[in-house]
């Protein structure tokens, strides 16, 4: 195990090893200094913008036994993978990561699926394939809300919730403000 002060020495190494993050660091902070409003701007895009890039895993293809649809929601998107085996099955909702794709939690949702729930895996925006560029925190707690209430508006009832990471923050925060599920995952 590392002590706390090798850890900081790491990530100060890592940030400080790569030229391309000196330029950056030095180009934030002289626009700080000339232009601040856009010095702000630039560093929230940054720290709202999902990494690795969603386009690496737009490509990938899935079996045909999965149905995906793309929702509107807020200025960007939501996509949504489905295993239509038991259609009118109890839902068992997969939220991925910051950074993540639907495709981290295929393995899980075929395992659902064989035990006879209906698995929707939701795809935040600016991830994998949903559009947008951005994300937030709150952002997926509104796309977990709606979802789920698009899903009981379709006549589905919600069994499970299973989450990772920041998906898993989300579902804990609209689990404790009501959402009717019978389990969480996280």
């Amino acid at each position: 195990m590392t002590s706390p002060r090798s850890a900081l020495e790491a990530t100060s190494a890592f940030y400080q090893a790569s030229p391309g993050i000196r330029l950056f660091r030095l180009a934030l902070g002289a626009s700080q200094r000339v232009w601040p409003q856009l010095a702000v701007r630039a560093a929230c895009r940054l720290f709202l913008t999902p990494l690795p890039p969603k386009w690496l895993h737009r490509g990938k293809a899935w079996d045909a036994s999965w149905r995906i649809e793309s929702w509107p929601f807020e200025k960007a998107g939501l996509t949504l993978y489905s295993q239509p085996t038991a259609p009118h099955g109890p839902v068992a909702l997969l939220v991925h990561g910051w950074g993540g794709h639907a495709g981290q939690m295929l393995a899980l949702a075929e395992a659902l699926a064989d035990q006879g729930l209906r698995p929707v895996i939701l795809e935040m925006p600016g991830h994998g394939r949903s559009a947008g560029s951005e994300s937030t925190l709150p952002q997926f707690t509104r796309a977990i809300e709606y979802v789920t209430a698009r899903l009981r508006q379709q006549g589905h009832s919600l069994r499970v919730l299973v989450a990772h990471s920041l998906g898993a923050t989300a579902s804990a925060y609209v689990a404790s403000r009501g959402l009717p599920v019978e389990r969480l995952a996280t």
